[in-house]
């Protein structure tokens, strides 16, 4: 009979492991509640403020060959705008004509007087460009493309045709 003597103890174990169960399942869930609650109180903080004078500007190397035009108002570069086959890009394409460079010499202000004996010659001229991205503009309201989905539009990337200059020879020079 010594099995009968055990039962209430047997018993008391189970009550005591399942009353143990249920509470390490209530603190996991209150500690699970108080991680969401920290979360949420994260993506309820206000993003950072943007400046209204914030930007961002990529400069990128360039170098003309072609001919100079000096004139008071600005001069300017008119160089052929090398272009490349899409999926094969070591194939040069005959592309558009020849598109005329605005120089600013803001950096390289000693070079002026050399742009004016320099006029009408073919010229090698290096400085930095401001590349820019540039996006087609979304139609307001109402769908299109694809299923009626509205998909924005991949961004590109363009090159202004103005350059800071910090150089400029004679084509013929090396």
């Amino acid at each position: 009979m010594r099995i009968a003597n055990d039962i209430p103890k047997v018993v008391a174990l189970f009550v005591i492991l399942t009353i143990a169960l249920v509470v390490g399942r209530i603190s996991a869930q209150d500690s699970a509640k108080s991680e969401a609650a920290k979360d949420a109180a994260k993506v309820s903080e206000p993003p950072p403020r943007e400046s209204a004078e914030s930007y961002a500007k990529i400069r990128v190397e360039v170098e003309l060959r072609g001919t100079l035009h000096y004139a008071a108002a600005g001069s300017t570069v008119t160089a052929l705008w090398r272009t490349y086959e899409l999926y094969h890009d070591d194939k040069e394409l005959r592309g558009p004509a020849p598109e005329p460079w605005k120089l600013d010499f803001r950096r390289a202000k000693k070079l002026q007087g050399t742009i004016k004996a320099l006029d009408g010659k073919e010229v090698v001229l290096t400085g930095q460009s401001e590349l820019r991205m540039v996006m087609q503009r979304l139609p307001m309201g109402g769908s299109g493309g694809f299923g009626g989905q509205n998909w924005p539009p991949s961004p590109t990337w363009s090159v202004d045709h103005s350059v800071l200059v910090s150089g400029v020879r004679l084509a013929d020079e090396k």
